[in-house]
């Protein structure tokens, strides 16, 4: 009985790739057995029973009895699945060659193998290798399904993108919202609050001192105290920063009169006596207050966001020029008794008809 060594060829796969696979089978006398090496998987592990099978149709060629080995090269690449199988046979006669077609998967098919039945010895003739113009249907299917799933991938790594950009931009967008509500709201608080103390200004009490020339006659001076504000000065008081030591009788009516408290209305004002010149019987010269100084004027109005308001005004009588006085007319000439008497009275009307308007 001797021994046997056929080749052929057939194509493995690598991923979605084809590499040429050179199968040998070498049958030797021996212990029956069937080994194949080359890097094969379960699948081509297996193919031994299946060859087995196959082979037992055929006359002449008891394999189980021999000792066969099946080398797939290159054997550093892994085959994988059942393309390696010499399993589609067709018998054409017991004496005569087996012919035996390879299935090669994906990549090329048609090599024909030869089986010769008188020395038992596998040998390929006409090996005729072309390229596949149809794959298999399952080939079709997971080439598509992998091509499917690269582009699903892409696609929602791409939507993934597009996301992070919208939302990027959102953000930027909610902030630059988010900033110009504040300072939106920033403006229309100090817009409020400018407002709140404009209507303050407009509507708030105005008390004003000034030192006038007095009704009583030339060299003598009246204090004038005038609100020209929208509402009521409450709490009115009043100070000097001088006062004179001892405190006459004027002084001291002006003492009276700054402390105590008043409500003074709008439009509204207050003269007393402020300073009195002249030749007076217990032979001075001079009663009331001080030429020089300053007064305190200090109120409330009926807003309780303000609740005082404090102003201050000088005294200058001294340095503030020459005062006018009303006019008082001629200085009577020729006149005596009643009609002299009437005429001065008249001049002291027109002049202080004169000083209500100060």
């Amino acid at each position: 009985m001797g021994t046997g060594l056929g080749r052929t060829r057939s194509v493995g796969l690598r991923g979605v790739h084809g590499f040429v696979v050179d199968v040998e089978a070498h049958v030797t006398p021996g212990l029956p057995g069937f080994a194949i090496s080359g890097l094969g998987d379960s699948a081509v592990k297996q193919s031994s029973d299946r060859i087995k099978a196959a082979a037992a149709r055929i006359d002449d060629m008891p394999v189980s009895q021999r000792r066969v080995t099946v080398n797939l090269s290159p054997a550093g690449e892994r085959k994988i699945g059942t393309g390696f199988d010499l399993g589609k046979h067709s018998f054409r006669h017991t004496k005569r060659p087996l012919a035996f077609e390879t299935r090669i998967p994906l990549c090329c098919r048609g090599i024909r193998c030869h089986i010769s039945a008188r020395d038992h010895s596998v040998s390929v003739h006409g090996a005729m290798m072309r390229c596949m113009t149809e794959p298999l249907w399952t080939d079709k299917l997971s080439a598509w399904s992998t091509f499917a799933t690269a582009a699903l991938t892409f696609l929602l790594f791409i939507a993934a993108v597009v996301a992070g950009i919208a939302a990027l931009h959102t953000l930027r967008v909610s902030r630059q919202a988010s900033v110009a509500a504040m300072a939106a709201a920033e403006a229309a608080r100090a817009a409020n609050e400018q407002a709140r103390l404009d209507s303050i200004e407009q509507t708030r009490p105005y008390v004003y001192a000034e030192i006038v020339p007095s009704l009583t006659g030339i060299h003598h001076y009246d204090l004038k105290l005038r609100n020209s504000g929208k509402s009521a000065a409450r709490n009115l008081t009043l100070d000097f920063s001088d006062w004179p030591d001892p405190l006459d009788e004027v002084a001291t009516s002006v003492r009276t009169l700054f402390q105590t408290p008043r409500t003074l209305p709008p439009e509204c004002s207050i003269r007393a006596i402020w300073r009195l010149q002249g030749q007076f019987t217990d032979g001075s010269t001079e009663a009331g207050m001080p030429k020089a100084g300053q007064i305190s004027v200090l109120y409330t109005s009926d807003d309780p966001s303000c609740p005082q308001y404090r102003e201050h005004f000088d005294v200058q009588i001294s340095t503030s020029g020459m005062w006018p006085v009303g006019e008082e007319g001629p200085t009577p000439q020729g006149m005596n008794g009643d009609v002299k008497a009437f005429y001065v009275l008249g001049q002291r009307l027109l002049r202080r008809v004169a000083e209500l308007g100060r």
